[in-house]
């Protein structure tokens, strides 16, 4: 019987030694500011969020998230002030001090003009020369286009926030605005303005498509071993339907905020 007593003393220590450890993991990931994709006033921190928060929880890691302004969300992310940095494209130039996550998220940008300045049809970005392109601080673009821009062919007018950029549209300053639609559509439905949705136009074209992941500084020890934490949270939250079940909720507007 005492042998009895002093093996179930045993399993009792390890398992309360090992239990906290599993439960307590916690990290603070950055973030910015997209609509209803990553939001602090949206519901669950917008859809992105609420998939990146859901597949670190299968792996006992809780996660707080902090939003900054993009360019600052990155330049911490990459000194290793964070975790993590939510959500951005993998170019090339960002693996260079990162480490990218499964794909989370992928779409389209389009260029969205005013109904009274059509740009017309296009093929390549050479077709639209001379047009001043309203882009945001922070936001990802193509290296083609930047190419467009630094060779003179396009002008970019970079504002700090996307309803900057529509302000700058609607008062004539730029040609086009480049957005996703989930951006753009919730700043028009939204806008005072009420008539916005029949005077904004999104050409059909797609400017480019784009794959966003979550990033992991190079500069911490812990990076690689998170960042596959995550992409097998990723899978199981995929295969347990949550995925779809997040994706049909952002469809039906339900992280939409005001």
């Amino acid at each position: 019987m005492h042998y009895f007593f002093c093996f179930m003393w045993l399993i009792t220590l390890a398992l309360l030694s090992y239990a906290p450890a599993f439960a307590t993991t916690r990290i603070v990931i950055a973030s910015g500011e997209f609509a209803d994709l990553t939001s602090q006033k949206a519901p669950n921190g917008g859809y992105i969020n609420h998939l990146i928060v859901e597949a670190f929880n299968t792996q006992g890691i809780n996660v707080k998230v902090e939003y900054l302004p993009w360019k600052r969300n990155y330049h911490l992310s990459k000194l290793g002030k964070y975790s993590a940095s939510s959500f951005w494209t993998c170019y090339r130039s960002h693996q260079v001090d990162f480490l990218c996550s499964e794909p989370i998220y992928s779409g389209n940008m389009y260029l969205y003009y005013l109904k009274s300045r059509p740009i017309g049809d296009w093929s390549t970005l050479r077709d639209l020369e001379g047009s001043v392109f309203g882009i945001t601080l922070g936001y990802e673009y193509t290296e083609a286009f930047w190419q467009a821009v630094d060779s003179g062919v396009l002008t970019a007018n970079v504002a700090s926030t996307d309803e900057q950029n529509l302000g700058m549209l609607l008062k004539g300053r730029v040609d086009v605005v480049v957005s996703s639609p989930y951006a753009m559509d919730w700043m028009l439905k939204n806008h005072p303005d009420k008539t916005l949705s029949k005077l904004v136009i999104r050409h059909t074209k797609a400017l480019f498509p784009f794959t966003t992941h979550l990033l992991f500084p190079k500069s911490l020890s812990s990076s690689k071993q998170l960042k596959q934490s995550f992409n097998k949270g990723l899978t199981e939250v995929k295969l347990s339907g949550q995925w779809d079940k997040y994706w049909h909720a952002l469809l039906r507007g339900a992280y939409n905020h005001e």
